[in-house]
This record gives structure tokens, sequence and C-alpha cells, in this order.
């Protein structure tokens, strides 16, 4: 329940005392079982989430990059460039190049990666 509410309120702030109660445990142990089962924290899998949906959005030519990063559930297009680079490598800016000049962005780190890897 909880990873589906997470998924559903990507846009929105997501708060640790909500996310417990959704899922009827304690904020330790949600951290603490989250952690056991996924491999990364509640806050690690939700910016992997909104990377993975910034990066679907990068597509749409309807969107700047501002628009996406409100709907992905950032502040602002600095922080989620922040974020999308530390995860992917490139920036928006130059994903989304890649993407409207027909190339393929495997080379690149993909959010879902982030899931296995908890060095980041």
């Amino acid at each position: 329940r909880v990873i589906e509410y997470i998924n559903d309120r990507l846009h929105e702030d997501l708060s640790l005392a909500d996310l417990a109660k959704i899922g009827g445990y304690s904020q330790y142990y949600l951290c603490h079982l989250f952690k056991k089962l996924m491999g990364i924290s509640i806050y690690q899998y939700v910016i992997a989430q909104r990377i993975q949906r910034a990066q679907e959005l990068l597509h749409r030519r309807d969107l700047n990059i501002g628009d996406i990063a409100v709907r992905c559930g950032f502040a602002n297009n600095t922080h989620l460039t922040k974020h999308f680079k530390r995860i992917v490598g490139i920036t928006p800016k130059q994903a989304r190049a890649i993407l409207w000049g027909g190339k393929d962005l495997s080379p690149a780190r993909t959010a879902i990666d982030l899931l296995g890897d908890t060095t980041s």
C-alpha cells in the first residue's frame, strides 16, 4: 500500500508520518522494513521514481523542464537537475536533446538502476 501511495502521489510532498499511517506502522519500523524489503531507503525510492517519471515526461514537447520538475514533485528545475544528473549522469536538458534527436539513452543510467545501487 505504501509503494502504491507513493507512486500515485509523486507530484505531492510526501511525509514519512503519512506513509507510516497508510502502512499502519511506526515511522521507525516503516523505514526499517522498507529498507529491508527494497534494499534502499524510502527517500531513495521516492527520488528514483520521480526521476523515472521525469524521464518519461521528457519525451513530451509540450512541457518545459520546469513543468516536468513540478509534475514529478521537485521544487523546481534546479532540484530536478541536481538529482537527475546524479542518478542518470546527464542533465534533463541533455537527455531531452538525445531523446528528441532519436538517440537511445541506454549509455546513461536510468532511475531504475538506482534501485539496485545503495551507494547513492
